[in-house]
C-alpha cells in the first residue's frame, strides 16, 4: 500500500516510512 490513502496517512513503505499531511 503506497499512496492508497492519497498521503492522509503515514505510509510505512519498505523503503522509508513518508509522512504527507494532505
Amino acid at each position: 500500500h503506497k499512496e492508497d490513502f492519497g498521503g492522509a496517512f503515514p505510509t510505512i513503505q519498505l523503503e522509508k516510512p513518508r509522512f504527507e499531511p494532505r
